[in-house]
Parts: structure tokens; sequence; C-alpha cells
């Protein structure tokens, strides 16, 4: 995972759960701090039972490139 977060500079973490527990472990558990800047992780979060759908997912996309 560190690789890939590496090679990155915005990561969308995408779970089924209200708190983000999973990109709050990546944040304890990579090194999300980086020189000339940090990554960025973006929650995209889902608990209402229902899965995530693609036009969510392209919705997050879009907010991020435009860093909103």
């Amino acid at each position: 995972m560190q690789e890939f977060v590496d090679s990155v500079d915005d990561c969308i973490v995408v779970e089924m759960n209200a708190s983000a527990q999973f990109k709050n472990e990546l944040e304890r558990n990579i090194e999300t701090r980086r020189r000339p800047h940090d990554i960025e992780l973006h929650p995209l979060t889902r608990y209402d039972g229902n899965p995530v759908r693609p036009n969510q997912v392209e919705q997050k996309i879009t907010k991020v490139i435009q860093n909103e």
C-alpha cells in the first residue's frame, strides 16, 4: 500500500462506514507526509446499507480534481 500511496498526490478511499475507519487506519499505518507536498486521502463513505454507485465515485473524482 505504501508504494501506491507514494506514487499519487490524492487517494480516494471508498468504504461502507460512516466514521471512515479504513481511511483512519491508512493514516495511522502509512507515511502520508512527503516533500514537497503531502498526499491527500479523500473519504467516500456510504453507510445506509446501499452499495456505492459508479456515479458517486465519478462525482467524488470530479470534486477531487477540481480541488473542492
